[in-house]
């Protein structure tokens, strides 16, 4: 930085360009600058030449950008407890390497361009009196005393944090091998990074301090001029002076206190948004740094506004000071020879001596209360005085910031903008919080969770195995019941409690858990506090606009509403007539639902949804359809022919909290198939099939034949093979024996239809209320059918703790669809002319279907078996105009893309047990 300023002229140097080098050098071997020439070497800001310039520039990079990135994001600890994670990080780390930046670059601009000795005015010192002199020298030399007054305060804060930050773990990266020396490395990098930033900030700071304080010296010393017979010319002159000085200074320094003012204001406020944010986890360990960061800045601040607004202070002092000389001049050239006037002094001198000692040393020259008689000796005419009043009225001096005046009024004017904009932040946060907290949706997510239950002091590992008891769905979230378990099980983590259902012998046993999910027709975008409320998101954003260009709704199933992702977990049953599927859902229930016929004859006529109620009724099939908060209304596609043969029973029972049940027509077989169908029975089935968590297909072991209606039936639920299972119900009715049989033969039909090598899952039993017949079943089969039972209420006891898992399955599952759909269509529309022979290519690409996926297949490195069914897409394809598609929008292809890849894991990973840091 001082290469200019020291070292020898060369010889062929012009004068004048002597003089002028002169000006920016030490002029003589008594440098007032050398201790702190030797001090800004020591801090490496020394830029005398090109290697100590490319040292100084290393150095701030190094101290300013490399060392607080690394400690952001390599030597942060991911997997630390919650004291020793850093979420503010971030916000101090760029506050203060911001500020760092613009007095680096400010400094090194004023002292390459102005030389230190013209930059601090000490080449104008020669011409100042002997006190301007000395006093501002005592300042210049008070200066790194005042700075260092400022910085290790914040050091030191900074210095214990770290030093426990690092002493108790805060780390686990070993770059050095030996975990101590790694640590105290990293820990005293930190700490000269952060000494580094702060001490160039206060630097710059104090240094305009000392320019300020060199002002008001001139300023007071000016004041003397008042005192003594001067001429209008020599004062207009001397405040001139000053005046220019005062305009260098705020040139110099205006950027610098503007962009300081924007940058530390922008920090504090997001300081202030980040720590009252709705589930700010606020402490000493997780917000000391940032707490030390804002302290330093302000003082910062602080330093420059005050040394702004108090030199603008004097400078305006010096037109009350003129005024009082002009009327104390006035008065004494009109009664001096009055004895009036005399009486008048004296009375004015008593009063300033018995206000003397309130004053105290707040007053000066420029700003005094007192009456001094020299002011009123003056051979200056009361015209000139006059003017010279005017003059300075009319041009008041003090620091500028393009233009306007940085005095006390604008610094309240400051105050009072960034309070309001506190306050209207305040309001904000605030209400977000309430609304956060009172969102009326009962639910406590991880990170409330987190903060209530570390007050019961257990361990992380009895606080993962609260939350895995307590939310055994994973859904994310805590609702009431699950609340209520996890208190008891915090008081004793040790033991197992069980889940908040139970299934146990006939009967699912549950608590009342008032609502699970809240009833919203509508779908929108709202804050996210559990899985669901995530996929809803994501699929208002990335997944229907796809659907909704692609016709994905019209080809596959129709677009999801709000009370699809909210609707409790659906079991479907499908079998024969006189199965027992009705005596099924009566049994696990322990009553009949209302409108539910039981016969030996096909009394089921149609699709019923046995769902949990205020009291008991029935609704018919077009009124559900159109309710927003049923997840019916895809329904409607199917006709009336359909609705009519569709209800929904509506009961209050315990187990209907939690699990829908689905009853469903007997699959009719001979010619009654062809003939009674008023409807798209497979395809209604389709569409259930889709909403359901489990499918459970009854067989009688007397009506084991598997109809072309049944069979189109069970083809139609390919895709959905996990969600079946096989139930042979009424198997009391044989021995043991004809059971062996029944069983093969069973096993044998479903071979045939459902074409996969895995054997499906049966289970044996007789579901009814009626106690088992022994004289057919023996001891034998009575212990086998308790035993299939248990299992298959087991598996359905599971249903609700799936569900969500299942939920997330089926959304991937329909992602994937939507994507393939869409690349499907795009590519047949890119196949179709663009003028003439659109009917003859539409009509080639449907009858050629087969082959135009496999170049979709090949051409996108696509799962063939995600295809959709070859001929259902060409039976719906031909309904369309083919060149009425959309072309390929590779923006939603990448939406969607990035759903799977990036959005949905991390859906799962901010709503899993808060407790479970593993990677």
């Amino acid at each position: 930085m001082m290469g200019d300023e020291s070292g020898t002229v060369a010889p062929l140097m012009s004068p004048s360009e002597k003089r002028r080098a002169l000006i920016r050098m030490s002029s003589d071997i008594h440098d007032e600058l050398q201790a702190f020439r030797r001090w800004l070497k020591w801090l490496c800001l020394d830029q005398s030449n090109a290697w100590t310039s490319c040292l100084s520039w290393f150095v701030f990079v190094a101290m300013s950008i490399v060392i607080p990135a690394l400690s952001h994001f390599v030597l942060a600890c991911s997997d630390c407890d919650t004291r020793h994670s850093r979420p503010y990080d971030a916000v101090a780390q760029l506050s203060l390497t911001g500020v760092a930046a613009i007095s680096f670059l400010c400094i090194s601009h004023f002292v390459s361009r102005y030389g230190l000795r013209r930059f601090l005015f000490f080449d104008k010192l020669c011409d100042e009196s002997e006190t301007v002199r000395k006093g501002y020298t005592n300042q210049f030399n008070r200066s790194l005393k005042i700075l260092f007054i400022f910085v290790l305060p914040c050091f030191a804060g900074e210095s214990a944090y770290k030093i426990w930050w690092y002493g108790s773990g805060g780390t686990r990266v070993s770059f050095l091998g030996n975990v101590i020396v790694n640590n105290t490395v990293a820990c005293i990098l930190e700490l000269c990074s952060w000494f580094y930033r702060t001490v160039v900030f206060f630097l710059v700071c104090v240094l305009f301090r000392l320019i300020c304080c060199l002002q008001i010296l001139r300023l007071q010393d000016f004041a003397q001029v008042f005192q003594i017979n001067s001429d209008v010319e020599s004062v207009l002159k001397e405040h001139l002076r000053i005046r220019r000085h005062l305009r260098i200074i705020s040139h110099r320094y205006r950027s610098f206190i503007l962009w300081s003012l924007i940058f530390i204001t922008a920090s504090q406020f997001s300081s202030l948004l980040m720590t009252t944010r709705p589930n700010a986890d606020v402490n000493i360990y997780h917000t000391g740094e940032l707490a030390v960061c804002c302290v330093s800045l302000l003082a910062g601040l602080l330093i420059l506004l005050r040394s702004a607004t108090r030199i603008t202070h004097k400078a305006q002092a010096v037109t009350c000071l003129a005024a009082k000389w002009h009327v104390c001049a006035t008065v004494d050239s009109f009664d001096a020879e009055t004895p009036v006037a005399i009486r008048g002094d004296e009375q004015f001198v008593n009063t300033a001596s018995d206000a003397e000692d309130e004053g105290g040393d707040e007053e000066d020259e420029l700003d005094n209360c007192k009456f001094d008689p020299s002011y009123a000796y003056s051979t200056i005419s009361f015209q000139k005085r006059q003017a010279l009043v005017t003059y300075f009225e009319n041009n008041r001096a003090g620091i500028t910031i393009y233009g306007f005046m940085l005095d006390r009024t604008s610094l309240h004017t400051i105050f009072g903008i960034e309070m309001s904009l506190v306050l209207w932040l305040l309001g904000k946060t605030s209400t977000a919080n309430r609304a956060r907290v009172d969102d009326g949706d009962g639910r406590i997510t991880g990170n409330d969770a987190q903060k209530f239950l570390s007050m019961s002091n257990l361990s992380r590992q009895d606080l993962k195995q609260v939350w895995s008891i307590a939310d055994s769905k994973r859904q994310g979230y805590l609702g009431y019941d699950e609340f209520v378990v996890a208190m008891q099980t915090k008081r004793s983590p040790s033991a197992r409690y069980p889940s908040p259902e139970r299934i146990s012998g006939n009967q699912l046993q549950h608590s009342s858990s008032g609502s699970w999910f809240s009833k919203t027709g509508k779908m929108s975008s709202r804050p996210v506090t559990s899985i669901v409320d995530g996929l809803k998101n994501l699929y208002i954003k990335k997944l229907k606009p796809l659907e909704v260009t692609y016709k994905f709704n019209d080809f596959v199933c129709p677009l999801l509403t709000s009370s699809d992702f909210e609707a409790k977990p659906m079991v479907m049953l499908l079998g024969q007539y006189s199965t027992g599927k009705t005596t099924f859902i009566k049994h696990l229930m322990g009553c009949t639902y209302p409108g539910a016929h039981i016969g030996p004859e096909p009394t089921t006529d149609r699709f019923v949804v046995v769902m949990n109620g205020a009291d008991d009724r029935s609704i018919p099939g077009n009124t559900i359809a159109v309710q927003a908060d049923m997840p019916f209304s895809g329904l409607q596609s199917f006709g009336t022919a359909f609705l009519s043969k569709f209800e929904c029973s509506q009961l209050p029972n315990p187990l209907l909290e939690h699990i829908t049940f689905v009853d469903t027509p007997g699959v009719l077989s001979g010619e009654k198939q062809r003939t009674q169908r008023s409807y798209d029975f497979t395809g209604a089935i389709s569409w259930f099939a889709i909403k359901c968590d489990l499918i459970l297909l009854l067989f009688d072991p007397h009506k084991l034949d598997i109809s072309d209606e049944f069979k189109r039936v069970i083809e139609s639920l390919r895709g959905h093979d996990d969600k079946i299972r096989v139930v042979l119900n009424k198997a009391d009715q044989i021995d043991t024996q004809q059971l062996m049989r029944v069983y093969g033969a069973l096993m044998w039909s479903l071979g045939k239809v459902l074409n996969t090598p895995e054997v499906m899952r049966v289970y044996i039993g007789s579901f009814n209320d009626k106690p088992i017949n022994n004289a057919a079943a023996g001891p034998l089969g009575e212990e086998l059918f308790q035993k299939e039972q248990d299992n298959l209420l087991n598996d359905l006891k599971d249903i609700p703790k799936k569900a969500c898992d299942r939920r997330i399955n089926e959304f991937v599952k329909r992602a994937r669809a939507a994507k393939i759909h869409a690349l499907i269509i795009s590519h047949l529309r890119n196949e179709m002319p663009a003028m003439i022979g659109k009917a003859k290519a539409q009509q080639s690409l449907i009858d050629n279907l087969a082959n135009e996926f496999a170049k979709v297949q090949r051409e996108h490195h696509l799962p063939l078996g995600d295809f959709p069914n070859v001929d259902q897409f060409r039976e719906r394809l031909s309904g369309y105009s083919i060149d009425k598609f959309e072309k390929l929008k590779p923006k939603m292809i990448q939406c969607v893309d990035e759903m799977l890849a990036y959005d949905i894991p991390q859906l799962l990973k901010d709503f899993r047990n808060p407790y479970d840091y593993t990677n």
